[in-house]
Protein backbone atom coordinates (compact mmCIF):
# COMPACT_ATOMS: atom_id res chain seq x y z
CA UNK A 1 0.00 0.00 0.00
CA UNK A 2 1.41 3.48 -0.60
CA UNK A 3 0.65 6.45 1.21
CA UNK A 4 -0.26 9.90 -0.44
CA UNK A 5 -0.15 10.25 -4.75
CA UNK A 6 -1.29 7.44 -6.85
CA UNK A 7 0.75 4.53 -7.77
CA UNK A 8 1.48 6.04 -11.50
CA UNK A 9 3.80 8.41 -9.48
CA UNK A 10 7.37 7.51 -9.77
CA UNK A 11 8.36 8.97 -6.30
CA UNK A 12 6.66 5.84 -5.11
CA UNK A 13 6.77 1.69 -5.79
CA UNK A 14 4.83 -0.29 -5.06
CA UNK A 15 5.37 -3.41 -1.91
CA UNK A 16 5.78 -6.55 -3.66
CA UNK A 17 3.13 -8.79 -3.82
CA UNK A 18 4.37 -11.42 -1.91
CA UNK A 19 4.82 -9.17 1.29
CA UNK A 20 1.38 -8.35 2.23
CA UNK A 21 2.14 -7.11 5.63
CA UNK A 22 3.97 -4.14 3.76
CA UNK A 23 2.10 -1.30 4.09
CA UNK A 24 4.68 1.70 2.85
CA UNK A 25 7.75 2.33 0.61
CA UNK A 26 9.07 5.88 1.70
CA UNK A 27 11.73 7.35 -0.01
CA UNK A 28 13.18 10.56 1.39
CA UNK A 29 13.78 13.01 -2.02
CA UNK A 30 10.03 12.77 -2.25
CA UNK A 31 8.56 12.64 1.27
CA UNK A 32 6.81 16.03 1.68
CA UNK A 33 4.75 15.76 -1.35
CA UNK A 34 3.76 12.28 -0.82
CA UNK A 35 3.11 11.00 2.64
CA UNK A 36 1.47 15.04 3.72
CA UNK A 37 -0.74 14.27 0.55
CA UNK A 38 -2.12 11.19 2.32
CA UNK A 39 -1.53 12.24 5.71
CA UNK A 40 -4.15 15.31 4.51
CA UNK A 41 -6.57 12.75 2.90
CA UNK A 42 -6.85 11.22 6.00
CA UNK A 43 -6.92 13.87 8.49
CA UNK A 44 -9.98 15.56 5.94
CA UNK A 45 -11.88 11.95 6.25
CA UNK A 46 -11.05 11.70 10.33
CA UNK A 47 -12.99 15.34 10.24
CA UNK A 48 -15.84 14.34 8.17
CA UNK A 49 -16.56 10.95 10.66
CA UNK A 50 -15.55 11.72 14.31
CA UNK A 51 -17.62 11.53 16.73
CA UNK A 52 -20.10 9.60 14.30
CA UNK A 53 -21.00 6.12 15.82
CA UNK A 54 -18.99 3.17 13.83
CA UNK A 55 -22.27 1.89 11.82
CA UNK A 56 -22.56 5.39 10.30
CA UNK A 57 -18.96 5.35 9.22
CA UNK A 58 -19.36 3.34 5.82
CA UNK A 59 -16.91 0.18 7.17
CA UNK A 60 -14.26 3.03 7.25
CA UNK A 61 -11.86 3.55 10.64
CA UNK A 62 -12.43 6.64 12.00
CA UNK A 63 -9.39 8.60 14.31
CA UNK A 64 -9.92 8.51 18.30
CA UNK A 65 -11.68 11.86 19.56
CA UNK A 66 -8.18 13.06 20.30
CA UNK A 67 -7.49 14.09 16.38
CA UNK A 68 -4.47 12.83 14.53
CA UNK A 69 -2.43 15.51 13.19
CA UNK A 70 0.45 15.68 16.03
CA UNK A 71 0.88 11.69 16.50
CA UNK A 72 0.31 11.18 12.51
CA UNK A 73 3.15 13.91 11.95
CA UNK A 74 5.41 12.49 15.03
CA UNK A 75 4.97 8.92 13.24
CA UNK A 76 6.05 9.97 9.83
CA UNK A 77 8.48 12.33 11.27
CA UNK A 78 10.21 9.41 12.36
CA UNK A 79 9.79 6.94 9.20
CA UNK A 80 11.65 10.34 7.50
CA UNK A 81 14.95 10.17 9.96
CA UNK A 82 15.05 6.75 9.08
CA UNK A 83 15.13 7.17 5.01
CA UNK A 84 14.22 4.27 2.86
CA UNK A 85 12.31 2.27 4.78
CA UNK A 86 9.02 -0.57 4.80
CA UNK A 87 6.44 0.59 7.12
CA UNK A 88 5.85 -3.02 7.75
CA UNK A 89 5.67 -5.21 11.18
CA UNK A 90 9.43 -4.98 11.46
CA UNK A 91 9.07 -0.81 11.49
CA UNK A 92 6.02 -0.75 13.86
CA UNK A 93 8.50 -2.78 16.30
CA UNK A 94 11.18 -0.12 15.88
CA UNK A 95 8.39 2.98 16.36
CA UNK A 96 7.31 0.73 19.56
CA UNK A 97 10.86 0.55 20.68
CA UNK A 98 11.01 4.79 20.21
CA UNK A 99 7.67 5.39 21.98
CA UNK A 100 8.75 3.01 24.65
CA UNK A 101 12.33 5.25 24.94
CA UNK A 102 10.86 8.44 25.03
CA UNK A 103 6.91 8.47 26.21
CA UNK A 104 5.36 7.52 29.03
CA UNK A 105 2.85 4.45 28.55
CA UNK A 106 -0.10 6.39 27.96
CA UNK A 107 0.94 9.00 25.42
CA UNK A 108 3.06 5.41 24.00
CA UNK A 109 -0.56 3.77 23.19
CA UNK A 110 -1.87 7.09 22.33
CA UNK A 111 0.63 7.94 19.61
CA UNK A 112 0.73 3.83 18.51
CA UNK A 113 -3.74 4.16 18.23
CA UNK A 114 -3.08 6.56 16.29
CA UNK A 115 -1.01 4.63 13.84
CA UNK A 116 -2.85 1.99 13.76
CA UNK A 117 -6.48 3.77 12.59
CA UNK A 118 -3.64 5.44 9.87
CA UNK A 119 -2.67 2.17 9.01
CA UNK A 120 -6.07 0.97 8.81
CA UNK A 121 -7.35 3.47 6.57
CA UNK A 122 -4.95 3.18 4.45
CA UNK A 123 -5.84 -0.75 4.02
CA UNK A 124 -9.82 0.24 3.35
CA UNK A 125 -8.74 2.94 1.06
CA UNK A 126 -5.71 0.84 -0.76
CA UNK A 127 -7.57 -2.52 0.12
CA UNK A 128 -4.19 -4.17 1.03
CA UNK A 129 -3.28 -5.52 4.37
CA UNK A 130 -2.12 -4.03 7.24
CA UNK A 131 1.15 -4.31 9.28
CA UNK A 132 -0.84 -4.60 12.52
CA UNK A 133 -2.78 -7.71 11.16
CA UNK A 134 -1.00 -10.37 13.45
CA UNK A 135 1.55 -7.29 15.14
CA UNK A 136 2.05 -7.95 18.80
CA UNK A 137 1.88 -4.30 20.46
CA UNK A 138 3.29 -4.42 23.58
CA UNK A 139 3.59 -1.04 25.55
CA UNK A 140 6.13 -0.85 28.83
CA UNK A 141 4.11 -0.14 31.63
CA UNK A 142 4.49 0.46 35.24
CA UNK A 143 2.28 -0.94 37.50
CA UNK A 144 0.24 1.56 39.32
CA UNK A 145 -2.07 0.89 42.30
CA UNK A 146 -5.58 1.66 41.81
CA UNK A 147 -6.31 4.96 43.49
CA UNK A 148 -8.94 5.29 46.71
CA UNK A 149 -10.50 7.75 48.49
CA UNK A 150 -9.68 8.04 52.07
CA UNK A 151 -12.58 7.71 54.51
CA UNK A 152 -12.46 10.60 56.00
CA UNK A 153 -12.83 12.59 52.93
CA UNK A 154 -15.52 10.53 51.27
CA UNK A 155 -17.72 10.99 54.15
CA UNK A 156 -17.43 14.82 53.76
CA UNK A 157 -18.03 14.41 50.15
CA UNK A 158 -21.24 12.23 50.55
CA UNK A 159 -22.43 14.83 52.78
CA UNK A 160 -25.66 16.23 51.80
CA UNK A 161 -26.19 20.04 51.48
CA UNK A 162 -27.36 21.62 54.83
CA UNK A 163 -29.53 24.34 52.68
CA UNK A 164 -33.03 24.03 53.09
CA UNK A 165 -34.85 22.80 50.14
CA UNK A 166 -38.31 24.91 50.29
CA UNK A 167 -36.36 28.33 48.81
CA UNK A 168 -34.77 26.49 46.40
CA UNK A 169 -36.22 26.77 42.06
CA UNK A 170 -37.31 23.36 41.05
CA UNK A 171 -33.90 23.14 38.86
CA UNK A 172 -32.24 24.12 41.51
CA UNK A 173 -33.60 21.45 43.93
CA UNK A 174 -33.36 19.03 40.52
CA UNK A 175 -29.82 19.82 40.25
CA UNK A 176 -28.53 19.32 43.75
CA UNK A 177 -30.50 15.86 44.33
CA UNK A 178 -29.31 14.78 41.00
CA UNK A 179 -25.53 15.45 42.22
CA UNK A 180 -26.14 13.70 45.86
CA UNK A 181 -27.96 10.71 43.80
CA UNK A 182 -24.96 10.37 41.62
CA UNK A 183 -22.73 10.31 44.16
CA UNK A 184 -24.47 7.45 46.10
CA UNK A 185 -24.78 5.16 43.33
CA UNK A 186 -21.36 5.36 42.35
CA UNK A 187 -20.02 4.66 46.12
CA UNK A 188 -22.65 2.10 46.55
CA UNK A 189 -22.27 0.03 43.13
CA UNK A 190 -18.57 0.91 41.75
CA UNK A 191 -20.50 1.55 37.95
CA UNK A 192 -18.49 2.52 35.63
CA UNK A 193 -19.00 6.29 34.75
CA UNK A 194 -20.27 5.09 31.34
CA UNK A 195 -22.58 2.51 32.71
CA UNK A 196 -24.04 5.35 34.95
CA UNK A 197 -24.31 7.69 32.04
CA UNK A 198 -26.29 5.15 29.69
CA UNK A 199 -28.51 4.26 33.01
CA UNK A 200 -32.40 4.40 32.12
CA UNK A 201 -35.54 4.98 34.07
CA UNK A 202 -36.84 1.36 33.38
CA UNK A 203 -33.47 0.04 34.69
CA UNK A 204 -33.66 0.82 38.22
CA UNK A 205 -36.11 -1.38 39.88
CA UNK A 206 -36.58 0.80 43.31
CA UNK A 207 -39.40 -1.97 44.98
CA UNK A 208 -36.94 -4.41 44.41
CA UNK A 209 -33.56 -2.57 45.55
CA UNK A 210 -31.99 -3.29 41.91
CA UNK A 211 -30.57 -1.60 38.58
CA UNK A 212 -30.10 -3.29 35.37
CA UNK A 213 -26.37 -2.19 34.08
CA UNK A 214 -25.42 -1.95 30.35
CA UNK A 215 -21.39 -2.70 30.76
CA UNK A 216 -18.93 -2.90 28.19
CA UNK A 217 -19.04 -5.23 25.27
CA UNK A 218 -23.08 -4.52 25.56
CA UNK A 219 -22.85 -7.02 28.80
CA UNK A 220 -25.73 -6.14 31.11
CA UNK A 221 -25.76 -7.03 34.76
CA UNK A 222 -27.81 -6.33 38.08
CA UNK A 223 -26.61 -5.10 40.81
CA UNK A 224 -28.27 -4.18 43.88
CA UNK A 225 -29.91 -1.34 45.81
CA UNK A 226 -29.29 -2.29 49.36
CA UNK A 227 -27.90 0.93 51.09
CA UNK A 228 -30.61 2.68 52.31
CA UNK A 229 -28.71 5.90 52.25
CA UNK A 230 -28.55 5.52 48.01
CA UNK A 231 -32.27 4.56 47.79
CA UNK A 232 -33.50 7.73 49.94
CA UNK A 233 -31.24 9.79 47.34
CA UNK A 234 -32.34 8.05 44.54
CA UNK A 235 -36.30 8.37 45.17
CA UNK A 236 -35.62 11.94 45.89
CA UNK A 237 -34.24 12.64 42.96
CA UNK A 238 -36.51 10.79 40.69
CA UNK A 239 -39.32 12.70 42.54
CA UNK A 240 -37.30 15.82 41.45
CA UNK A 241 -36.79 14.62 38.21
CA UNK A 242 -39.88 14.28 37.17
CA UNK A 243 -41.45 17.27 38.47
CA UNK A 244 -38.98 19.47 37.18
CA UNK A 245 -39.54 17.15 33.75
CA UNK A 246 -43.35 17.92 33.84
CA UNK A 247 -42.83 21.82 33.69
CA UNK A 248 -41.03 21.07 30.72
CA UNK A 249 -43.55 19.27 28.35
CA UNK A 250 -41.69 18.50 25.18
CA UNK A 251 -38.70 19.83 25.61
CA UNK A 252 -36.83 17.02 26.67
CA UNK A 253 -34.77 15.21 23.57
CA UNK A 254 -36.02 12.54 22.32
CA UNK A 255 -33.00 10.09 23.04
CA UNK A 256 -32.86 11.20 26.48
CA UNK A 257 -36.49 10.95 27.95
CA UNK A 258 -35.57 7.79 29.39
CA UNK A 259 -32.51 8.76 31.09
CA UNK A 260 -32.11 8.89 34.63
CA UNK A 261 -29.33 11.26 34.60
CA UNK A 262 -29.69 14.61 32.62
CA UNK A 263 -28.25 17.96 32.86
CA UNK A 264 -29.92 21.23 33.02
CA UNK A 265 -30.91 20.95 29.39
CA UNK A 266 -32.98 17.54 29.71
CA UNK A 267 -30.24 16.05 27.75
CA UNK A 268 -28.58 12.94 28.72
CA UNK A 269 -25.56 13.47 31.18
CA UNK A 270 -21.71 12.66 29.73
CA UNK A 271 -19.30 11.07 31.76
CA UNK A 272 -17.59 14.78 31.46
CA UNK A 273 -20.19 16.26 33.19
CA UNK A 274 -20.24 13.29 35.72
CA UNK A 275 -16.75 14.24 36.54
CA UNK A 276 -17.65 17.89 36.85
CA UNK A 277 -20.47 16.82 39.49
CA UNK A 278 -17.67 15.11 41.53
CA UNK A 279 -15.05 17.87 41.35
CA UNK A 280 -17.28 19.99 42.24
CA UNK A 281 -18.64 18.05 45.54
CA UNK A 282 -15.03 17.42 46.48
CA UNK A 283 -13.91 21.34 46.50
CA UNK A 284 -16.56 21.91 48.27
CA UNK A 285 -16.17 19.04 50.79
CA UNK A 286 -12.86 20.75 51.48
CA UNK A 287 -11.00 17.71 49.77
CA UNK A 288 -7.35 18.83 48.47
CA UNK A 289 -6.35 15.66 46.03
CA UNK A 290 -8.13 15.26 42.49
CA UNK A 291 -11.01 13.25 42.64
CA UNK A 292 -12.90 10.79 39.99
CA UNK A 293 -15.40 9.21 38.85
CA UNK A 294 -13.62 6.07 38.80
CA UNK A 295 -11.95 6.33 42.48
CA UNK A 296 -15.09 5.78 43.28
CA UNK A 297 -14.69 2.92 41.96
CA UNK A 298 -11.72 1.84 43.15
CA UNK A 299 -12.59 2.67 46.58
CA UNK A 300 -15.77 0.36 46.35
CA UNK A 301 -13.69 -2.96 45.05
CA UNK A 302 -11.12 -2.35 47.50
CA UNK A 303 -13.46 -1.71 50.74
CA UNK A 304 -15.21 -5.25 49.94
CA UNK A 305 -11.89 -6.54 49.84
CA UNK A 306 -10.51 -5.53 53.04
CA UNK A 307 -14.17 -6.76 54.45
CA UNK A 308 -12.78 -10.40 52.92
CA UNK A 309 -15.76 -10.47 50.12
CA UNK A 310 -14.68 -13.18 47.86
CA UNK A 311 -12.70 -11.72 44.64
CA UNK A 312 -15.20 -13.69 42.77
CA UNK A 313 -17.87 -11.79 44.05
CA UNK A 314 -15.87 -8.51 43.46
CA UNK A 315 -15.39 -8.98 40.06
CA UNK A 316 -18.93 -9.77 39.32
CA UNK A 317 -20.16 -6.60 41.22
CA UNK A 318 -18.22 -4.55 38.81
CA UNK A 319 -18.91 -6.44 35.45
CA UNK A 320 -14.93 -7.67 35.08
CA UNK A 321 -14.65 -10.18 32.34
CA UNK A 322 -11.70 -11.47 33.22
CA UNK A 323 -10.65 -12.08 37.51
CA UNK A 324 -6.93 -11.05 36.88
CA UNK A 325 -8.62 -7.28 36.64
CA UNK A 326 -9.83 -7.91 39.65
CA UNK A 327 -6.90 -8.91 41.41
CA UNK A 328 -5.28 -5.71 41.17
CA UNK A 329 -7.03 -4.80 44.18
CA UNK A 330 -5.45 -7.01 46.14
CA UNK A 331 -2.27 -5.33 46.19
CA UNK A 332 -3.83 -2.01 47.82
CA UNK A 333 -5.09 -4.24 50.36
CA UNK A 334 -1.61 -5.43 50.41
CA UNK A 335 -0.30 -2.25 50.91
CA UNK A 336 -2.81 -1.14 53.40
CA UNK A 337 -2.04 -4.28 55.86
CA UNK A 338 1.67 -3.16 55.73
CA UNK A 339 0.45 0.08 56.71
CA UNK A 340 -1.34 -1.46 59.41
CA UNK A 341 1.39 -3.75 61.24
CA UNK A 342 3.66 -0.95 60.53
CA UNK A 343 1.65 1.15 62.83
CA UNK A 344 -0.23 -2.15 65.18
CA UNK A 345 2.39 -4.88 64.80
CA UNK A 346 2.27 -7.36 67.75
CA UNK A 347 6.16 -7.62 68.04
CA UNK A 348 6.21 -4.13 68.53
CA UNK A 349 3.91 -4.07 71.39
CA UNK A 350 5.66 -7.02 72.98
CA UNK A 351 8.92 -4.81 73.13
CA UNK A 352 7.00 -1.62 74.46
CA UNK A 353 5.53 -4.17 77.11
CA UNK A 354 9.20 -4.42 78.16
CA UNK A 355 10.41 -1.35 78.67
Amino acid sequence: MIIGAPVRDSSFREAPRANTSTLLIVRQSFWPEGILNGKDTYESHTKRHRGVPAPLREGKPAEPAHGPRLPLRQLLDWLRRKGDTEFDEAAIKGYLAHLNARYAASSAKRKIASARAFAAYLSHERKTGSPFAGARIGIREPQRLPRTIALGDLARILEPSTEPQGGKSTLSRFLGLRDQAILEVLIATGVRVSELCLLDVEDCDMRGRQARISGKGSKERVVQLESEDTLRALRAYLGAREEWAAQRPGALPEGARGAVFLNRFGERMSGQAVRAVVSRRARRAGVVTHVTPHMFRHTFATMLLEDDVNLRYIQSLLGHSSVKTTERYTHVAHVKQREVLRRHNPRDAVRAAKI
